[in-house]
């Protein structure tokens, strides 16, 4: 039996049970369900555009703005999902159970990977499964992530299939498996190619290869999951009028990322999390207590240096290098092993310190949900004031250099259009998002991120300020600027009138007939 298809442990300790373990999958969901709509960032933005996919052929009024045609790119699977399930559910219902499982799915990757590796869950296994709810996921990445999640359960079930000789079964999945999770995402693709690569590179080594013929025969076993790339190719081949890959040495940035990516609310709870796994990667690296599985060892190694050779832009994605950090913070913390029966009460010990690490990640998780849902129903209100058909300039501060954030507005507006009806200039558009627009306004206000403001005080403002982005939205093209959160003051212009307010927050209805 070779390192990486270890014998399976015939002993279960209790950590290991199935009921534990649908437990804690089942308790990745719970800090979703008390939101109506999960507090992501990016998400309502992607509704807006679901909304748009599931309503244009039918309404005047978005046929007006929007050409929406499905196409062949590897950004479908929430997309997909919404398209089967939004008729029957109503689209905000679908988008949350399919928002809800992305964590569960995630959680169970997580331990299916050291399950089907190790031949049993290693008691470190645990401090793992709070990256299912990293800063990515944060940010409202449901398609990548999703992609990720599904990668995850198909390297389980391909190493499983491996170590039991099934090598047919294998390839097929390889085959089958690659396709889907490349149409759900094409960074879950690249996943699971990195998870693979590295597996084979270690039972290459195992068998004592040379490192050219290591690499070789590596790539030979990935063949089964080129078909992507190949589509990739012919994708991009066509141009889809995106900018070209950028980004690619800032590693400051990469590495910053990879030690937030648990990053939520609380910075030195977030920061204190980060430190425990660390730790405990520290430990299954440098004591000789444990032991590190070959192949998830290379996984983790080969996830990172995807982090650090990607490039921060390409195909119209962002932060597509740093989506792979948890990845890297997942493997790292799997691929460890304590032998059984090696210490008993540091097994039992680091299973509960474990345990209830997640738990308490799910209970912080739980209270910032709440809190941001009453936050955005709050600022929601000013859609009272915004009749059906209404055009609406969203302005909403980012802060300076990405800091902590509590409230998570950038795409808040995109509620005006699924339930009301209201044209918002938020919208993610272009060949990867299968949305165009009819017609672009003078400084592109029509879509993302014309809505997003930033302090002039900032260093390095990536935005324009508030006084900028009011002095040059085009006044005929609009009925309303909704300004929300703002953390400056800022004077409303003449030709504008405040309809409804509240701290930080305003609606101004723009008089067409004043002076600008």
């Amino acid at each position: 039996m070779n390192a990486t298809t270890p014998a399976i442990d015939s002993h279960r300790q209790w950590w290991a049970h199935p009921l534990l373990l649908c437990g804690l999958i089942l308790l990745a969901g719970v800090p979703l369900l008390y939101p109506t709509v999960p507090p992501l960032i990016d998400l309502p933005g992607h509704m807006g555009r679901y909304h748009i996919q599931l309503n244009v052929a039918h309404d005047p009024s978005l046929q007006r703005v929007y050409i929406f045609h499905w196409r062949l790119v590897g950004n479908l699977g929430v997309d997909a999902l919404v398209a089967l399930l939004g008729p029957l559910l109503g689209m905000e219902c679908a988008v949350k159970l399919i928002v809800i499982s992305i964590p569960m799915l995630s959680a169970a990757g997580i331990l299916a990977v050291a399950r089907a590796a190790h031949g049993r869950l290693p008691p470190t296994i645990f401090f793992a499964l709070p990256y299912a709810y990293s800063i990515f996921f944060q940010y409202g990445f449901v398609n990548c992530l999703m992609g990720q999640a599904l990668a995850l359960l198909a390297f389980a079930l391909w190493l499983h299939l491996e170590a039991r000789g099934q090598r047919r079964r294998a390839v097929a999945l390889l085959v089958v498996g690659s396709v889907l999770i490349w149409l759900c995402h094409m960074l879950g693709w690249l996943t699971l190619c990195l998870l693979v690569f590295g597996a084979q590179v270690a039972k290459a080594r195992q068998e004592g290869k040379a490192a050219s013929r290591t690499v070789m025969f590596a790539l030979i076993n990935c063949l089964p999951m080129a078909l992507p790339a190949l589509i990739t190719l012919h994708t991009l081949s066509g141009g889809s009028g995106n900018d070209p890959p950028s980004g690619w040495l800032n590693l400051i940035n990469k590495l910053g990322t990879l030690a937030t990516a648990l990053q939520d609310r609380w910075q030195w709870f977030d920061i204190a999390g980060f430190v425990l796994v660390v730790q405990i990667i520290t430990q299954g690296l440098f004591n000789s207590a444990f032991r590190l599985h070959p192949a998830l060892k290379w996984g983790a190694l080969m996830s990172a240096i995807a982090v650090l050779g990607l490039p921060y832009i390409a195909s119209g994605g962002v932060y597509l290098d740093v989506r792979m950090c948890w990845i890297v913070m997942v493997m790292a913390v799997v691929m460890i092993d304590l032998p059984p029966g090696a210490n008993p009460k540091l097994a039992n010990g680091l299973a509960l310190a474990g345990i209830g690490f997640f738990v308490l990640r799910m209970i912080s998780q739980t209270y910032s949900y709440v809190a941001l849902d009453s936050a955005w129903k709050a600022e929601l209100a000013a859609l009272d004031v915004m009749p059906k058909g209404a055009r609406v300039a969203a302005l909403t501060p980012v802060g300076c250099a990405g800091p902590y954030w509590s409230e998570r507005f950038n795409h808040l507006e995109s509620f005006a259009l699924f339930r009301k009806g209201v044209f918002a200039n938020d919208r993610f558009g272009g060949g990867a998002q299968m949305l165009d627009f009819k017609q672009t306004l003078p400084g592109g206000y029509e879509q993302d991120p014309a809505q997003l403001v930033e302090d002039a005080r900032c260093p390095h403002p990536a935005y324009p300020d508030v006084a900028t982005r009011l002095k040059h939205i085009p006044r005929a093209d609009f009925d309303y600027i909704w300004v929300i959160g703002m953390d400056v003051p800022f004077i409303p212009p003449r030709d504008t009138q405040p309809v409804w307010q509240r701290p930080h927050s305003m609606v101004l209805k723009i008089d067409h007939h004043a002076p600008h």
